[in-house]
């Protein structure tokens, strides 16, 4: 039997989720997608500009959900007066759990490096909250947790770790930059852009 694929995806649209309602209906949407198929949601990361998310399958087809969610999004904003301008999505899969800890950890940090929040465990921008204090519930934990022997303090150092070694935010903004560009560089038949 073969193991369950794992994805790291993007959603970019201008001005995707800019307010707290925005981004309140963004997730509860994404909670609704998981009821309907079958799939663990393992991070995500809501910008003004992009929506990043980890998820962990067996059988569906990862954009194709990804654009449903849009779908349904985009609708959703349209009630209010408003929908998504321009959309693209790409899709790049994990083949190694050292790049889906990696991954993980780039959607956690994210809000931190584009000065949304101080920390990463400071807003509701990303996934992170739901690891270190369970207040999410449609996230899966426990999938990225196992990596971790010291359970979620060990998952918050992996963290700190790379907070504490950058000398300045312009630092993490390089860091950012370069592994955004790593991750969804496409390389054969393992990145797709639409």
């Amino acid at each position: 039997m073969t193991p369950p694929a794992v994805h790291a995806l993007r959603l970019r649209s201008p001005r995707l989720a800019e307010s707290a309602a925005e981004i309140d209906l963004l997730l509860h949407i994404t909670a609704f997608m998981k009821q309907k198929h079958p799939f663990s949601l393992l991070s995500y990361t809501v910008l003004d500009d992009a929506f990043h998310l980890t998820l962990q399958h067996e059988g569906i087809r990862p954009l194709r959900l990804l654009q449903q969610l849009a779908a349904r999004y985009h609708n959703s904003l349209i009630e209010s007066g408003r929908g998504l301008v321009r959309s693209d999505y790409q899709c790049r899969t994990l083949a190694t759990r050292r790049s889906l800890l990696e991954t993980v950890k780039y959607h956690h940090l994210l809000p931190v490096l584009h000065d949304y929040h101080p920390s990463p465990d400071a807003g509701a921008r990303s996934s992170y909250a739901a690891y270190v204090r369970e207040e999410n519930g449609f996230i899966d934990r426990e999938s990225v947790l196992q990596s971790f022997p010291g359970g979620t303090d060990a998952f918050c150092r992996f963290h700190e770790r790379e907070l504490g070694t950058a000398v300045s935010s312009l630092q993490l903004r390089e860091y950012s930059e370069a592994y955004l560009a790593a991750l969804y560089t496409v390389t054969g038949s393992e990145a797709v852009d639409i």
